[in-house]
C-alpha cells in the first residue's frame, strides 16, 4: 500500500511537471498549429522551445497515463511498461538535454557569468538545469516506487496463491 501511494504521488507530481512544460511550450504549440498566441503569452517572451522539451513532454504524457492506469487497475504488466517507458521517454531525453543542449551553456555561464538567453533576469540555462535535475529525480523515484510495487504484488500473489495447509 505504501509503494502504491508513493507511486501515485510521484505520478501526480509528474502531471504537474507536464502541465508546467505544456505552459512553457504553449507559444510554440500555438505557432505550430497556425494560431496566434494570446497576448499574455506573447508578453512573457518565453525562450524558444527545443526538441528535447517536446520529446520529454510527449513521452511523459504517455508514460504518466500508462502508469496511472496500471496502478489504478493493479496491472503488473502495465507497471512494467511504465518502468520501461519512464526510462526511454523520460530519463533518456533528460540525459540527452543535459549532455547535448545544456552542458556547454552551463559551463560557459559558470566560467564567464554571461549567457545568451535570459528570462526576466534569470539565465535560462539555470532554469533548464534545475528542471533537468528535478525531472531526473522524479523519474528515478518513480521507477524505484514502481519496482517496489511490483515486488510487493509478486510477494502477495505468491502468498495468496499458496494452498492452505491443515495448520493454517
Amino acid at each position: 500500500m505504501v509503494n502504491r501511494s508513493r507511486l501515485n504521488w510521484s505520478l501526480v507530481v509528474h502531471a504537474v511537471f507536464v502541465l508546467l512544460m505544456t505552459f512553457r511550450l504553449s507559444v510554440a504549440i500555438y505557432v505550430f498549429a497556425g494560431i496566434r498566441p494570446p497576448r499574455f503569452l506573447q508578453r512573457l517572451r518565453l525562450p524558444p522551445a527545443t526538441n528535447w522539451e517536446f520529446g520529454w513532454l510527449i513521452g511523459s504524457l504517455v508514460t504518466c497515463g500508462v502508469g496511472l492506469f496500471g496502478v489504478r487497475r493493479r496491472r503488473p504488466n502495465l507497471v512494467r511498461l511504465y518502468i520501461a517507458l519512464s526510462v526511454v521517454a523520460g530519463v533518456l531525453p533528460v540525459i540527452y538535454a543535459a549532455l547535448f543542449n545544456v552542458k556547454d551553456d552551463l559551463v560557459s555561464y559558470w566560467t564567464t557569468h554571461h549567457t545568451r538567453l535570459v528570462f526576466h533576469g534569470i539565465p535560462v540555462v539555470l532554469l533548464w538545469s534545475m528542471f533537468l535535475v528535478a525531472a531526473l529525480q522524479l523519474h528515478g523515484y518513480s521507477i524505484y516506487f514502481a519496482y517496489g510495487l511490483l515486488k510487493a504484488w509478486r510477494v502477495r500473489a505468491a502468498v495468496v496463491g499458496q494452498p492452505k495447509t491443515p495448520l493454517s
